[in-house]
Order: structure tokens, then sequence, then C-alpha cells
């Protein structure tokens, strides 16, 4: 096959529904949707790229799906700890699954981290409709979603979905429209859910 750019498979598949819950694995294979490209690593990883605007990523005996769409800006931290972006032409016109892997990656091992580890990792979302109207002097949010034991109490302090959505956003690393598109929201309920959530937590410990 041709060489294929990031930039040229995003015309070539529609972009997903952010209204709707983003499927599973197995949905998407028991609905037989098309595969428009498929690359295997050597390392045995494997990124699938189908019709419905969703992609998959399997390694580590792990999978992950997400918007393909949604695959913008790179975040990371540096070996010294400091947070990097890579803008999202970056990407554009290398071959199409390099940022593909990167977010598959990213994803699993969050999940991992999230899941499994007494340390919790985090994703800084650079989407423009993050609200910084969230942000406040008073507190570091990140330093209490970060501290497991915070953590613990929050999730009796908040509502279920603030919690869940909070919990996707700042430890899973999702976006807002990730989140609303995964529990079947609209985004706009997502930041109101998540802007309420932090007010009761600096309310409570401030």
């Amino acid at each position: 096959m041709n060489f294929i750019t990031l930039k040229e498979l995003k015309k070539m598949v529609p972009v997903a529904s952010e209204f709707k819950r983003v499927p599973g694995l197995k949905k998407i294979l028991e609905d037989g949707i098309e595969v428009v490209l498929r690359k295997q690593m050597e390392n045995h990883a494997e990124v699938v790229v189908y019709k419905n605007g969703y992609v998959s990523y399997h390694a580590h005996e792990r999978y992950t799906v997400f918007a393909l769409h949604n695959c913008t800006y790179y975040y990371y931290e540096s070996q010294g700890n400091e947070h990097q972006t890579i803008p999202h032409n970056h990407f554009e016109d290398m071959e199409w699954h390099i940022r593909l892997v990167l977010e598959g990656e990213d994803r699993l091992v969050r999940n991992i981290e999230a899941r499994e580890s007494e340390t919790f990792s985090y994703a800084v979302d650079v989407n423009p409709e993050y609200n910084n109207e969230m942000e406040d002097p008073r507190i570091n949010v990140m330093d209490f979603v970060l501290n497991k034991e915070f953590l613990r109490r929050a999730s009796e302090l908040l509502k279920k979905h603030q919690w869940e959505m909070i919990c996707r956003h700042y430890i899973e690393g999702m976006t807002h429209r990730e989140i609303a598109a995964e529990m079947g929201v609209s985004h706009q309920y997502v930041t109101k859910g998540i802007k309420k959530g932090l007010h009761r937590i600096r309310c409570t410990y401030t």
C-alpha cells in the first residue's frame, strides 16, 4: 500500500459522533465495521482504523478504542518532569499510524496505572474546550487528584457522575468530548459536572 499520511487518513474516515458512546472492540467486530487501514508492528502491537471513525490499539494483551479525529496535540512528560506539547500539525504529514500508536500506548499505560498502581498518572487536556475557570490559585487540584487517599475521600464527597468524570479527565487523560461520548451525554454536561465537582472539592478543603 502507498504511503498514507495522518492528514490523508482523516479525510478518508468520517468524524466519530461526539454524542455516541465509544464502542468497545467487541461491538465493532460484532457490527462488522469495515477496516480502513491496519498496521502490525514488530513488537506484535496492532493498530486498526475502522470506517466508523474509531481506532483500536492492541498491545501487551490489552485493547483500547478511541476516536481518530481526537488525536491532535500530543502531551507528554519529559525526563526532567517537564510537560511538553507537540502540536497536531507535527504528525499530519507523517505515516498515519505513528500518532495513533502513541495515543494507544499512552491510553494503555494510563489505564494500567490508574487501576493497579498506588501512584496515579495523568495527561493534561489541551483541547480548547478546557475551561480555565476551573483553575483556582487557592488550591492545586492536580495535587489532590494525584493523591490516592484524597481520591478515596472525594469519591464519598461527590456525586457518582462527577467523580467518574473527574477521574476520566485527570487520571485517564480523556477530553470532555471523549468522556461525553463514552457516557452518552453532551460535552457541556461533562464540563459542567467537572466544574461543579471541583467547586465542591475547593469549598470542602480550602
